[in-house]
């Protein structure tokens, strides 16, 4: 599961006051600084024509619509109600995405056997045909996890793996940005067993 840490506190605000200066305060109002407009000539253009108490510029750097968009949780669910809603939580048919790097839908991760399928969450009983297989809607590069340990990574937009032995198995998609490879999609767990 994910969650967002949005406290919407990191905001500026300028305010006109009656002497003429600008009040900059954060979001929670708290007096920053006093700017006198005569003394710093680009504030006199934003002061033209408004009056005392006017807001004169906002800089809003985390708005909650921005902040909620970070990282959610993806269920697995056929439909969109309350009950599959508890159903996918329940079975562990979940991942997490820092949507805000890139739009995952159309990622997949699910342990294969033929034509047999078994998505996140799922417990599976061990066999020598067993194969993992995910899918991301652009390159990536995939970490497999089991147990902990990364066993197996490539860049690519699709993963097809032989499950070698028992454990739990998780899928992680990593990007590069900024020259650097960081997190974007984290899967719950496949618990392969011994049948």
């Amino acid at each position: 599961m994910s969650a967002n840490d949005a406290h919407h506190n990191q905001a500026f605000r300028a305010r006109l006051l009656e002497n003429g200066k600008i009040e900059m305060t954060d979001a929670l109002g708290a007096k920053l600084a006093v700017l006198d407009p005569e003394k710093v000539a680009p504030l006199k253009l934003l002061t033209a024509g408004k009056k005392a108490g006017d807001l004169v510029f906002e800089l809003d750097l985390d708005p909650y619509e921005r902040a909620f968009r970070h990282v959610s949780t993806h269920l697995l669910m056929r439909e969109l109600t309350e009950a599959s809603v508890r159903e996918a939580l329940e079975a562990g048919r979940a991942y997490v995405a820092f949507d805000w790097f890139a739009d995952p839908t159309g990622f997949v991760a699910e342990i294969n056997r033929g034509d047999e399928a078994w998505p996140l969450g799922s417990e599976v009983p061990f066999r020598n045909d067993l194969r993992l297989r995910a899918e991301a809607p652009l390159e990536t590069t995939f970490k497999v996890i089991c147990d902990g340990q990364t066993i197996f990574e490539r860049t690519a937009d699709r993963l097809d793996v032989p499950v070698s032995k028992p454990g739990n198995y998780r899928v992680e998609a990593w990007l590069k940005l900024v020259g650097e490879l960081r997190p974007w999609i984290l899967t719950n767990p496949i618990y392969v067993r011994m049948p």
